[in-house]
């Protein structure tokens, strides 16, 4: 009896540990399935959010941003100096948008034609807070009684500042109105009017 009581007994112990030990097995087992099911919605909604800003956000999605509208007006003065080649100097002051308050120091060479001339160069835009941006220039000018009205387009080749890595085109429609001549050159108004588009 007692060997039959002390098995009895054992055997109940025994019994009475292992049920505490399956259960636990079983309870680990089902927190590391939702431990991982966590990981996996949390990753999954760190992706939506990061898509939903990349969406709100297009100048950040894409290198150099998103093409913008750019305009303005400028007046300065236009410096023809006759030679082999000809060449021109024009300095500015313009109200631009993206830039504002902007001064424009351009410098290139002019070749006659029967009718005005052919023109290229490059020109470099000073916004108001100091960035710059830098223009590649071509375009062409017809003579008018009082001096010559015509079509450049510069396009954008990156700058300083916000403009690091702009690209785009600004067509400057152009008048010049001759203020002085003399055996060396050309003086003359100028008066711009911009736009075009922009991208940074």
């Amino acid at each position: 009896m007692r060997a039959g009581t002390n098995s009895l007994t054992i055997g109940k112990q025994c019994g009475t540990r292992l049920r505490p030990t399956r259960r636990r097995r079983e309870t680990g087992g089902a927190m590391r399935r939702n431990s991982t099911l966590k990981r996996g919605l949390l990753a999954t909604m760190l992706a939506v959010a990061v898509m939903g800003l990349a969406l709100a956000n297009p100048v950040a999605a894409g290198q150099g941003g998103t093409a913008r509208p750019i305009e303005g007006t400028g007046t300065g003065t236009n410096i023809i100096t006759f030679g082999l080649p000809t060449t021109i100097v024009v300095d500015e002051v313009a109200d631009m948008s993206h830039l504002g308050a902007t001064t424009i120091h351009l410098e290139g060479a002019v070749t006659p034609t029967v009718t005005g001339s052919v023109l290229s160069g490059t020109a470099i835009m000073v916004a108001a807070n100091g960035d710059t941006l830098t223009l590649a220039l071509s375009g062409t000018t017809t003579n008018t009684p009082t001096g010559a009205q015509g079509v450049v387009v510069g396009q954008i080749a990156g700058g300083t500042g916000r403009f690091e890595s702009a690209s785009g085109t600004i067509t400057d429609n152009v008048v010049l109105t001759i203020t002085s001549v003399t055996p060396t050159g050309v003086v003359a108004a100028v008066s711009s009017t911009f736009s075009g588009s922009i991208s940074y």
